[in-house]
């Protein structure tokens, strides 16, 4: 798939991954400030520790 050019390449901490082109714009632009938010301490994801530090590597 990546000869043909439906997905790319990318590397991320030096993991490869393989993702659509379209989705890989992005990749290395500075995103605004506005696009930040906050997990409360309600949230799903917050309150789900292990599954926390699985994806994000935060505990």
């Amino acid at each position: 798939m990546p000869e043909a050019g439906k997905i790319v390449q990318i590397s991320v901490d030096e993991i490869e991954y393989y993702c659509e082109p379209s989705d890989s714009e992005g990749f290395g632009k500075k995103l605004p400030n506005t696009l930040l938010g906050i997990l409360l301490p309600i949230d799903n994801m917050v309150i789900q520790r292990k599954r926390l530090l699985r994806i994000f590597d935060y505990d």
